[in-house]
């Protein structure tokens, strides 16, 4: 499942958690994925392309860590 957001929904806060279903969150893993042309993304279980930097257990920790990585400049 992709998940893209503008860094304008980052920088603004648009984002919102989804509701938590403790049964499923154990289940499911956040990774932040960067390809070759360093554009990132977030993807669930496994990068549908490029590589993980990073695994978080929630969605919020994912989009968090977007929006550093994109800050830093290394992600676009």
């Amino acid at each position: 499942m992709e998940m893209t957001h503008k860094p304008e929904d980052l920088q603004a806060g648009n984002l919102e958690e989804e509701p938590r279903d403790d049964s499923l969150q154990e289940q499911t893993r956040y990774l932040l994925c960067r390809t070759q042309s360093f554009d990132c993304r977030i993807d669930q279980a496994f990068c549908t392309e490029g590589s993980a930097v990073g695994t978080y257990d929630t969605k919020k920790g994912a989009l968090e860590a977007l929006r550093d990585e994109w800050e830093q400049g290394t992600c676009f």
